[in-house]
């Protein structure tokens, strides 16, 4: 029997658990980067591996809150649903992938163990993704993904959609293999079809380096968007049947929509700092081009229909790249930097954002 009590003073204390062990590490490690030294002898996988443990247990053992009607608690009923045999895998479904994943773990795992299965794939597709990109410099990277916004609320509350995209990053870190980055992508639509968007934008950016082109778009599609944004809610709201695109034409009282200067200025603020890599620093990097570019065409999509219900989950699909393009460049050591001012001025912007929010 499956206990679905709902203990509020354990979840109060689990939450404020996570935010603040977060957030301790992340002090600690901005002024550990304020004097940190690199040499091509350093390595920080057991940092990073340690933060991978302790987010592992704090995430994955998230309490359900069990009759509040939040997402994680539709995900545990979904799941139960397999669980007892009462669904079955529909290979009919465009997102049969994230069904295949929930029948073969409902077979030996209880839903406690389900969302820790989640948490291992999701923080290992990161963490491989990681590890690939930037080799030594594992630890910071993988703390300013951490501390990025939505992360951790991308593998308790947007599980699906979380899930998609760190396959999606463990594509990009593949990009040197077609075949890989194209089986990732794949894997990540059949997942969340949201994640179409931007696969199919990697996929442009792949074989078109049009950064300056791009750009221009990024700005165009402010104008667009001021001028014509119903009509776009419209257009890409009948290009699918699935029922999230609900979203673009419905109204949603609880939620603040319109056009978001501050959504605006916060995705503004990554495109201006990787064309100061770029441009000013003269930075050439074969992924930090197909990264920087997907990230502004897939951005342009949102503000597109930024008036939409929940347009920040169309937001987070361009969102999510944002630590990498802020950090890559800086612990790849390619430019005439003092990249350990710049990770501590990323970290601490981070932790500030964090509280702010």
């Amino acid at each position: 029997m499956i206990d679905t009590s709902f203990d509020i003073v354990h979840w109060i204390f689990w939450k404020n658990l996570l935010f603040w062990s977060v957030n301790i590490i992340a002090i600690i490690s901005l002024f550990i980067s304020v004097s940190y030294s690199y040499s091509n002898k350093t390595k920080t996988t057991f940092p990073a591996i340690c933060l991978y443990v302790l987010l592992f247990i704090l995430v994955g053992n998230y309490p359900i809150e069990w009759g509040l009607h939040t997402d994680r608690e539709h995900y545990a009923i979904y799941f139960l649903e397999f669980f007892y045999n009462k669904q079955q895998i529909d290979y009919s479904q465009s997102e049969v992938g994230y069904q295949i994943i929930q029948y073969i773990l409902s077979r030996f795992l209880t839903v406690k163990q389900f969302f820790l299965a989640l948490t291992f794939i999701y923080l290992t597709n990161y963490y491989i993704a990681i590890k690939k990109i930037v080799k030594r410099e594992i630890y910071w990277l993988f703390l300013i993904v951490t501390l990025s916004m939505g992360f951790i609320s991308y593998n308790l509350n947007t599980i699906r959609a979380g899930l998609a995209i760190s396959f999606m990053i463990l594509g990009l870190s593949l990009y040197k293999s077609k075949l890989k980055l194209a089986i990732c992508l794949i894997i990540a639509v059949s997942i969340h079809t949201s994640t179409i968007i931007p696969s199919t934008i990697i996929g442009i950016c792949y074989f078109f380096n049009k950064t300056s082109l791009y750009i221009k778009l990024w700005f165009l599609s402010i104008i667009l968007s001021l001028i014509g944004g119903e009509y776009f809610n419209e257009l890409f709201s009948g290009l699918s049947e699935d029922s999230r695109t609900d979203y673009l034409t419905t109204e949603n009282s609880h939620y603040n929509s319109g056009f978001r200067i501050d959504f605006i200025i916060y995705s503004l603020v990554p495109l201006i700092i990787g064309w100061l890599y770029i441009a000013k620093y003269n930075y050439k990097d074969r992924f930090y081009s197909i990264l920087y570019n997907s990230y502004i065409l897939t951005n342009i999509f949102w503000i597109l229909v930024i008036r939409a219900s929940y347009s920040d989950r169309f937001a987070y699909l361009s969102w999510c790249l944002i630590p990498f393009i802020l950090g890559y460049p800086l612990l790849t050591r390619k430019m005439n930097l003092k990249e350990n001012y710049w990770l501590s001025l990323i970290i601490l912007g981070e932790v500030l954002f964090r509280f702010i929010i």
